[in-house]
């Protein structure tokens, strides 16, 4: 998968996950114009995202620098759920430990 690609999966995925699914909340978030954001994910037009947007995507929501140039880890949801769950009450660690194992038993 190239750059362009890549950059285009995550502005998708960052729509459905950061602005519900709403490119025109999306757009006003990052500071640019709907249309613009509508013409990139356009089949017809097959618009690019491009290294400047990429840096205003990820400033816009606190992303690293360069992580709408590559695909997601696909164990991050599990990561963060993880992290959370470091904060969680210990009876709560205790059920979601024992629910864990029982379900790699």
């Amino acid at each position: 998968m190239d750059i362009k690609s890549i950059r285009k999966a995550n502005l998708r995925r960052l729509i459905d996950e950061q602005a519900g699914g709403v490119i025109s909340r999306f757009a006003r978030h990052v500071g640019t114009d709907e249309s613009y954001i509508s013409q990139i994910l356009s089949e017809k037009t097959r618009g690019n995202v491009g290294s400047k947007l990429a840096r205003q995507i990820e400033n816009a929501y606190g992303l690293e620098d360069g992580s709408m140039d590559s695909l997601p880890n696909p164990n991050q949801k599990f990561i963060e759920m993880a992290r959370e769950m470091e904060s969680a009450p210990e009876n709560i660690q205790i059920s979601i430990k024992a629910l864990l194992k029982s379900c790699s038993s």
